[in-house]
């Protein structure tokens, strides 16, 4: 569509809807939310268009959410998403909860940029 591109899918989705419980309100950089599973600080590289979202002491999991905005061969603009962190059978269960809770991030994002790119033209 329209003006959707890696910056605005960026600008207008990952720094405004960090992670599941993301409330649509724009983050500062290296702020903390309280994200139901935890305390998470979310930090954002203007430079690479990437959102990581590093979960403190005292948060369910240990580990680390990355995603960046990237684009493919065919120039659709779509969302990576990968977690990183110990492989303990719990960190290995909540992967499989966190993709279902990702996409559904994902989707809100995609709606969100898609609203955005209406109002654009």
């Amino acid at each position: 569509m329209e003006e959707c591109t890696p910056q605005s899918v960026y600008s207008n989705g990952l720094r405004i809807l960090p992670g599941p419980g993301g409330d649509g309100s724009p983050i500062e950089n290296g702020a903390v939310s309280e994200l139901f599973v935890g305390p998470t600080q979310h930090f954002f590289n203007d430079d690479t268009l990437t959102n990581q979202n590093v979960a403190l002491e005292g948060h369910v999991l240990s580990g680390v959410v990355t995603r960046q905005v990237t684009t493919d061969n065919n120039g659709w603009v779509y969302i990576e998403t990968s977690k990183v962190g110990p492989a303990t059978p719990l960190n290995v269960a909540a992967r499989l909860v966190d993709a279902a809770l990702w996409r559904d991030v994902d989707l809100r994002i995609r709606r969100l940029v898609y609203h955005h790119a209406m109002q654009q033209k």
